[in-house]
């Protein structure tokens, strides 16, 4: 890859291009190991990246700082030097705004990298709030002697009293699917448990005052 000049990538910040650097090498097919991303900083930005009195040489030092700010204090990235780097939705952001000014277009894998970044962040919202719901703490707790009501079934599936059997049910195997996605393994066998004990309010059909939505319908509390 050809290395960038210098005015097109003199205001940007170094964690800015630390970020674009692992997006290059994650392109490639490369690991994002700590030596290749000191690598992939000074062959694209080598005036940003090189030893001060020293041009011909890479400053490991500036790129080890800024990764370090990158993970912790802005969430673009995410790893370890010892596990490897990858980009986190904030990150992703963070490219398309260095491609911008280096005047690249914004790749296509870019854009379908950031749409299932906003699917993962919409399903971490589900399950992270079924984690802090007071029936899932008590199953942490009593596991298949929990007491489930009509109510907080519902309720934890998105779902009113007058849900119906099919409304309830597409909720469940979504919040299924999602647990499984994220390896939340808990509130799987959580979910799994709560279909085998309340499988009766699973079945039949729905009338004609039931509501049969799914998800995105703002849930009615205390029906």
């Amino acid at each position: 890859m050809t290395r960038f000049h210098q005015h097109l990538y003199s205001d940007t910040s170094l964690d800015e291009l630390v970020t674009y650097s692992i997006h290059s090498l994650l392109e490639e097919s490369k690991e994002a190991t700590f030596e290749n991303i000191v690598a992939k900083c000074f062959e694209l930005f080598p005036e940003k990246f090189s030893l001060i009195g020293y041009p011909q040489w890479p400053d490991s030092a500036r790129v080890n700082k800024s990764w370090l700010r990158c993970r912790t204090d802005f969430k673009y990235i995410k790893g370890s030097v010892k596990s490897g780097f990858a980009l986190t939705s904030k990150g992703l952001e963070i490219v398309e705004k260095v491609q911008k000014k280096l005047r690249r277009p914004v790749s296509e894998k870019i854009a379908v990298s950031q749409k299932k970044a906003k699917e993962r962040t919409k399903e971490e919202q589900f399950i992270n709030e079924l984690e802090r719901s007071e029936v899932f703490k008590r199953y942490l707790s009593d596991h298949d002697k929990t007491e489930i009501s009509h109510f907080e079934f519902c309720d934890m599936l998105y779902c009113t009293l007058e849900s119906s059997p099919k409304a309830l049910k597409e909720n469940l195997d979504k919040l299924k699917g999602y647990a499984q996605k994220l390896n939340r393994n808990e509130v799987l066998k959580f979910l799994i448990f709560s279909e085998i004990k309340l499988f009766h309010l699973l079945q039949g059909k729905a009338s004609q005052n039931e509501y049969v939505g799914g998800m995105n319908k703002g849930k009615t509390k205390g029906v």
